[in-house]
């Protein structure tokens, strides 16, 4: 037996199974892949695991956990006992399969979370639980680059968009995408590619019915009320009347950002990591819109997919 396999059944039976996945048998196979990964972070980063064993359960390896729940921008390495900094770093890059989610790989952090303090956990929903004294915080880990979601799926959505357009009789642009050799068509405001398209189009119209259109588009992805349309309509032509695509991105975070937190409330902050860095917001949608304005949270890319049943989405980056 190497001194991997050996190191490995004694991390199973010793820590993952007492303190990171108490759920029994059915959970073999996350068992399997924490106690290989944890066992080769230990023996790459040079811990001794009877050693770590007696921190871990004197709870002095993450030294401030409040740097974890308290909002705002900081060094997590920083609250590591000095001794860990490697190790945490270590695991902050494994996945795990199925911690999470069956056959799923969990996000970065998530696994280095729950096996550095005891009042750490994982919750039934949610990425992170933190069992402080005074109640339970659940938080949603995020990578720098994450994603927001819109309720309505992209079928749907392109469906009523070819409808917006033939009510303001102008033409959706063509797609990448085709049927059998036939083109397909949608209506991608927020897309840089399409802003030269529909500007040569909506010459002919005056700003407020564009902006109108841009409005009745908005609400579509079913998460804008009609006030909040007309708002961030407002901001998405410039002084010439040319649509500013990079707005229209930042209005879709924001409010997708706002819709998501209506069915998602459990969570009580939302951790964005790195190997060095964290920012800590809360469930207040203020703080994100600011973030969105400010740039330090930047669109990427869509995730439109406008022939598909999945939920419309945006891509984005922490620049944390």
């Amino acid at each position: 037996m190497t001194q991997l396999e050996s190191l490995q059944i004694r991390v199973e039976n010793e820590f993952i199974r007492k303190h990171v996945i108490k759920s029994g048998t059915k959970q073999n196979k996350a068992i399997f892949d924490c106690a290989r990964q944890f066992a080769s972070s230990l023996i790459y980063c040079g811990i001794d695991f009877d050693i770590f064993l007696c921190d871990y359960e004197d709870d002095s390896i993450i030294t401030d956990l409040d740097v974890f729940i308290s909002t705002g921008s900081k060094k997590w390495t920083n609250s590591i006992n000095s001794l860990y900094v490697h190790f945490a770093r270590d695991l902050f890059k494994l996945r795990p399969t199925g911690l999470g989610t069956p056959n799923s790989a969990v996000g970065e952090g998530e696994f280095m979370l729950s096996c550095l303090s005891p009042k750490i956990s994982k919750p039934k929903k949610g990425d992170i639980q933190f069992n402080l004294d005074t109640k339970p915080i659940i938080a949603e880990i995020k990578n720098v680059e994450s994603r927001v979601f819109a309720p309505i799926g992209g079928i749907n959505f392109n469906q009523k968009c070819l409808e917006l357009a033939q009510e303001f009789e102008f033409k959706p642009n063509p797609t990448k995408n085709k049927l059998k050799g036939k083109e397909r068509f949608g209506v991608e405001f927020a897309e840089k590619t399409k802003k030269n398209f529909y500007d040569s189009q909506f010459q002919k119209l005056s700003l407020g019915t564009r902006k109108e259109i841009l409005k009745r588009w908005f609400i579509l992805t079913e998460s804008f009320t009609e006030d909040e349309a007309k708002e961030s309509a407002s901001k998405c032509f410039d002084v010439s009347g040319k649509i500013i695509s990079e707005q229209i991105q930042k209005e879709i975070l924001k409010r997708f950002n706002r819709k998501g937190l209506e069915t998602r409330d459990e969570f009580s902050v939302k951790l964005f990591f790195n190997e060095d860095d964290l920012t800590v917001i809360g469930n207040d949608p203020n703080v994100f819109d600011h973030m969105v304005d400010t740039e330090i949270i930047r669109p990427l890319s869509s995730y439109f997919r406008i022939f598909q049943s999945a939920a419309l989405g945006w891509y984005f980056k922490a620049y944390i």
